[in-house]
């Protein structure tokens, strides 16, 4: 009898009537533990536990649930990605995520033409952002884990995943994300809203080639690949707020460019 990534039984044809006769017994327990959420990659603040605890310094890459700083330069894998709606409060406070079209929107204009969305009720801002899960290269022990795209690496991350969707394999055959490496670089930009401020983001994807270790796609880029499909999931997709970094604004990203 052997276990599948589904959590399926091979059917193999031996007796498991004992088994049946405890069907449900001590579930009663394990149905009340809640399941952790998604580990979440994101770039140090000023106000984030990280900084605060002196375990990083601002404008590095931590992982979410008490990872060291990984620096300002990652080697990635990345799984997959997908379109989400993202709300946050006045203060730019992670409200809610979920899938695009997953819950009731008010869509209006500004004077620029741009299209705004937020909560009709609450007048939240709700924006459209690219998630990417990632497997990080050296510390694989953390997983798979959820990069949101935030405003200051849109158009990094709008390049990022049209160039993953063009790369081919050597037959020319088109490849899965999963089947090179990347690296992110930290970068600092001038805040074109608040004009003599600094912020740090993602500001450069290079790719570094084929994943060509065998022993590291078939230990962990594979079940990485299978568990990142249910990290995708809306009712995983929660984190609390305080254990994430809050960047203080984001921007809907260009749909069509993503088509």
């Amino acid at each position: 009898m052997a276990i599948f990534g589904n959590n399926r039984e091979q059917e193999t044809g031996e007796d498991l009537s004992f088994l049946e006769a405890m069907a449900g017994d001590g579930l009663e327990a394990l149905d009340k533990i809640k399941s952790s959420g998604p580990r979440f990659l994101s770039i140090t603040a000023d106000l984030s536990k990280p900084v605060k605890a002196g375990i990083a310094k601002l404008g590095e890459w931590y992982v979410s649930g008490g990872s060291d700083s990984l620096g300002k330069s990652i080697e990635v894998i990345p799984l997959g990605a997908k379109l989400v709606w993202v709300q946050t409060d006045k203060s730019g406070n992670f409200v809610r995520r979920g899938d695009v079209g997953g819950f009731e929107v008010k869509v209006s204009y500004n004077d620029k033409g741009y299209e705004r969305m937020n909560d009709p009720v609450t007048g939240d801002n709700v924006n459209e952002l690219i998630l990417v899960a990632l497997l990080i290269v050296g510390a694989e022990h953390l997983g798979p884990v959820l990069y949101e795209c935030r405003i200051g690496s849109k158009k990094v991350c709008n390049d990022w995943v049209v160039l993953m969707r063009a790369q081919t394999l050597p037959s020319g055959k088109r490849a899965p994300p999963y089947a090179k490496k990347w690296r992110l670089d930290i970068e600092q930009f001038a805040s074109k809203s608040k004009p003599g401020t600094m912020y740090y983001a993602l500001g450069r994807v290079t790719p570094l080639g084929y994943v060509s270790d065998k022993q590291l796609f078939a230990d962990c880029v594979m079940p990485a690949v299978d568990k990142q499909r249910q990290l995708m999931l809306t009712s995983a997709d929660r984190l609390a707020l305080e254990e994430r970094d809050i960047d203080p604004g984001t921007q809907a990203v260009d749909r069509a460019s993503l088509r």
